[in-house]
Parts: C-alpha cells; structure tokens; sequence
C-alpha cells in the first residue's frame, strides 16, 4: 500500500488511497461492533456491580491467595 505522510499545523498525516481507507473504516466497525452477546454480557455484569454485597474486593482475593486472610468458610480453595 503506498502511502505518503505530511505534517501540518504540527500534526502528522497519511495520506492514502481512498478504496484502501474505506477498507480499514469497515474493518474497524466490524472489530469494535459489539454483538447481542456482547451487550447482554455488559447488561449481566451491570447488573450483578449493583447487587448489595455480591462482589468481593480485589485486595480481598490477593490477600487470600497469597494466604494473609484465611478463605472465607464454605468456600474450596482451588
């Protein structure tokens, strides 16, 4: 692909061909489109950050692993 940079105002620009830069546009919708599986994952993990008392601290998990504070109990360690 040939391409041809500039500078203007400070910036820098490419410059190329317009069928091949219709051609990333659409190969970027298509990465970051979300599918319903996506938004319905987003929509559970909202879902459940709102649940009262349902998500356990990240200090918390590391402090059990590496053994400071003994596993809640009920719970298997792996």
């Amino acid at each position: 692909m040939t391409t041809q940079t500039i500078s203007l105002a400070g910036k820098r620009f490419v410059i190329v061909e317009e069928k091949k830069y219709l051609h990333l546009v659409r190969e970027l919708d298509r990465v970051t489109a979300m599918s319903a599986q996506d938004w319905g994952d987003v929509a559970e993990s909202r879902r459940r950050l709102a649940e009262p008392g349902g998500s356990v601290s990240w200090e918390r998990i590391k402090a059990e692993r590496s053994g400071k504070i003994a596993a809640p109990s009920g719970k298997r360690r792996r």
